[in-house]
């Protein structure tokens, strides 16, 4: 039997298996248990708990709306992140989809002004605003 699709700000999210240590990109918890712990987007591959899935506020950077999305990141330049290559020296977690950054040197992407962690991948996905210049 297929999984349902819940729908929420413009994220495809269905129940899925998570294989590794993964952290809720709503709330930063971590994801555990047995069977299909958490929601993952189809689209924009964020993961979240099942219990936060209905409050995720950001809109899904993928999807039938894109050209909006690009129009309205276009005009938020101002709140907009400022990442930087890093080299992690522990084990850092990606805050869009939950998993660890991997590798020796340059695993991912920091934000100078309020410290959000994402993969090279995930930040084209990750939401424009900058809650620290907000």
């Amino acid at each position: 039997m297929p999984s349902k699709i819940h729908s929420v700000a413009g994220h495809q999210f269905k129940a899925t298996l998570l294989t590794s240590p993964t952290f809720c990109s709503h709330c930063d918890g971590f994801i555990f248990g047995f069977g299909k712990q958490g929601y993952q987007c189809k689209g924009c591959v964020c993961v979240v708990h099942k219990r936060c899935h209905n409050a995720v506020k950001n809109q899904c950077k993928v999807g039938e709306n894109d050209q909006d999305l690009l129009n309205e990141d276009q005009q938020d330049v101002g709140e907009s992140h400022t990442f930087e290559v890093r080299t992690y020296l522990s084990p850092t977690f990606c805050n869009h989809c939950g998993s660890i950054l991997t590798g020796l040197v340059h695993q991912g992407l920091k934000c100078k002004d309020c410290g959000v962690n994402v993969h090279r991948k995930c930040s084209k996905y990750f939401p424009v605003k900058c809650e620290h210049n907000a």
